[in-house]
């Protein structure tokens, strides 16, 4: 669990009584992890595995509202974020020596759903689908499924 901070910018399309929009949300968001692994029975390595990942992930799509009242809509969402990391990688320490993988460069679909009142205030929980983060030329024995959810809290400004 960790926090982000982002801007949206949506844009009302001016067709079927304003209910569909479009929107871009760039977001800074940052991770970092350590692990460490004991000898067991079956395996004498101890290894450190630390993790320290911070990006820019861009969602863009499409939203459509359900009007409630003159005060509070529902909406739902469904995009596609690209990700773009700043600096990250994963460093695998072990009885063999250092292996450092950068990660690279993918994207994936993102499903939301939300509520806003009176165009001010939103919450909304978002799905953001598997992706491969090591990006191409990463080593083959090393691959990933990263996916996530959000709890995300709106204020509008303007």
């Amino acid at each position: 669990m960790n926090f982000r901070l982002g801007v949206e910018l949506e844009g009302i399309l001016p067709f079927n009584k304003n209910k569909w929009s479009m929107f871009i949300e760039p977001t800074f968001h940052s991770y970092s992890s350590e692990k460490q692994t004991e000898p067991t029975a079956f395996n004498s390595n101890t290894s450190l595995a630390t993790v320290d990942y911070k990006s820019i992930e861009i969602p863009m799509g499409f939203r459509h509202y359900m009007f409630l009242n003159d005060n509070a809509k529902l909406f739902a969402n469904v995009g596609y974020v690209v990700d773009i990391p700043l600096n990250a990688s994963v460093a695998y320490e072990s009885n063999f020596g250092t292996t450092r993988i950068e990660f690279g460069s993918n994207g994936s679909f993102v499903f939301g759903v939300g509520f806003k009142y009176n165009n001010k205030i939103g919450i909304e929980a978002r799905y953001i689908g598997k992706r491969e983060i090591f990006g191409n030329g990463a080593f083959v024995s090393y691959f990933s499924d990263y996916q996530g959810y959000s709890l995300i809290f709106g204020y509008t400004l303007f």
